[in-house]
């Protein structure tokens, strides 16, 4: 939410569920809920804590651009949310 209002592109890639002990009350209900909006294809790779165990899933990446400045007199694209690929 911080990043959105602050006028961030954010991508959000993999899959996001409860997190793992001792870190389950880090939920974030709102980010849960934009995964599961964008439905974004699993990353095909782990890491992080567990990573080794490949049952769990759950890797994530999260990917937030600052947009450049805006030139005078020109509108300012809207913030977008996105599970796709970034383009440069």
């Amino acid at each position: 939410k911080t990043l959105l209002s602050g006028g961030w592109d954010v991508g959000l890639y993999g899959v996001y569920t409860t997190p793992i002990p001792p870190f389950e009350s880090a939920f974030q209900p709102a980010l849960y809920a934009e995964y599961q909006r964008l439905k974004p294809a699993p990353l095909g790779f782990d890491f992080g804590y567990n990573h080794r165990d490949r049952r769990n899933g759950r890797a994530l990446v999260m990917i937030a651009r600052k947009p450049a400045p805006v030139l005078a007199g020109r509108a300012r694209a809207a913030i977008r949310i996105s599970a796709s690929p970034l383009r440069p």
